[in-house]
């Protein structure tokens, strides 16, 4: 693939560029309006940053810049504090010397830091950067932390300061469970709920049954929420299954398939960094499928498959647009509807979709991503019609955030 990408990289630096480039303002300062439901940011790993975006109209709003790493850059929200915040590590030396973990508090009007908060130096840093943190009810941010000892730092944002750290030993990542509780997954098959005081601290811990076998077929981190305590994660060989982490201690359905007999004989499966998407008004879940086999978990797909959770039935298939034309016109500054912006999708391959986002809007967007390029492909989400694409994201292809 990135073979084939260069050879047109190549290419397009030898065409005449098919518009010239309008000259920027500079020394202009804008600060932006209250969130917007179509609003998007598109992680980038190689440039460390999550940019944001209009996914009304592809419009680039602004960025946010990470620290060291290697996983992507996953902005947290908090709409009623009107903040995004963003973990991160720092280096005295670059990429070397004495390790700094902070988190840095953006406003989110103008962008610009308003504080920060010095955290443990063991946040936990993966090729996704799925389920890493969480916002409880706009007081509380959790950073999950993994040296490879797990444990979660939780920061005060009334005070920002650091409330503690609670060590969470067999039980990974951080889901929102509640205003003060938060759910785990753990290496034996079961789920864990914790629940904070009022400053923050332990108050209490429940674990649930085993619910799926983690050595035949685990769980994905990759769960996306169903409701204030409810969340869905998806198995490798394709079995949904909803855990509930309220009540006495958090719980597990009857897990149900989003595969049939012959298409998992077919090969196909779901993958992908951040391969399921649920708008949570519809119970639309939407799925990046792919055929291959038992270890392909992290391939993206041709296809996103539509599922209704009322049913739990296939309702439709939506194919992506050809996100490597779009990378590519975005970098050569080529018009999608140019004849050589034609060319391009039609004889390019296309990237599989490999990261889903989805707005919870009475109208909602599907944004479709991958990690091979940094095109993003825009779709009704009630429809599935293809809108539009946003070209040009950043050099790689990151996750999706849709605030």
């Amino acid at each position: 693939m990135f073979n084939r990408i260069a050879l047109v990289l190549a290419l397009l630096v030898a065409l005449p560029a098919s518009a010239e480039l309008k000259t920027e303002a500079q020394g202009r300062s804008e600060r932006l309006p209250a969130l917007e439901d179509h609003w998007l940011f598109v992680g980038d790993t190689v440039l460390r940053r999550s940019a944001l975006f209009d996914g009304g109209n592809g419009r680039m709003l602004g960025m946010l810049n990470g620290g060291q790493g290697v996983g992507g850059i996953h902005p947290r929200v908090s709409r009623a504090r009107g903040e995004f915040y963003i973990a991160e590590t720092v280096y005295t030396r670059g990429h070397r010397g004495e390790r700094t973990d902070l988190v840095t508090i953006y406003d989110a009007e103008s962008l610009a830091v308003s504080g920060e908060v010095i955290i443990p130096s063991k946040r936990a840093d993966n090729g996704n950067g799925v389920a890493l943190g969480a916002v409880l009810a706009d007081r509380f941010l959790l950073v999950f932390n993994q040296t490879p000892a797990t444990s979660v730092s939780v920061v005060d944002l009334e005070s920002r300061t650091l409330s503690g750290e609670i060590q969470t030993a067999g039980c990974a990542l951080v889901f929102e469970a509640g205003p003060r509780s938060f759910g785990q997954l753990c290496g034996d098959g079961t789920a864990q709920r914790i629940d904070l005081d009022e400053a923050g601290l332990e108050l209490a811990r429940s674990r649930s049954e085993r619910f799926f076998d983690p050595t035949n077929d685990p769980v994905t981190e990759k769960g996306v929420q169903i409701d204030g305590a409810r969340w869905l994660f998806v198995s490798f060989e394709g079995f949904a299954h909803a855990v509930d982490f309220g009540g006495e201690r958090p719980s597990s359905a009857e897990p149900w398939s989003l595969l049939s007999d012959d298409q998992r004989a077919d090969g196909w499966r779901v993958g992908g960094n951040q391969h399921l998407a649920l708008h949570k008004a519809s119970g639309r879940l939407f799925s990046a499928m792919h055929q291959g086999g038992p270890s392909s978990h992290k391939d993206g797909g041709p296809e996103v498959w539509v599922y209704t959770l009322a049913d739990r039935k296939r309702t439709a298939i939506v194919e992506p647009s050809n996100l490597t034309a779009a990378f590519l016109r975005g970098l050569a500054g080529i018009e999608a509807e140019s004849f050589l912006g034609w060319m391009m999708s039609a004889v390019l391959p296309a990237a599989d979709v490999s990261n889903l986002a989805v707005s919870q809007d009475a109208t909602p967007l599907l944004f479709l991503g991958s990690r091979e390029t940094a095109g993003v492909s825009v779709h009704d989400a009630l429809t599935g019609e293809h809108l539009r694409d946003i070209e040009s994201t950043g050099l790689s292809g990151g996750l999706l955030v849709a605030p």
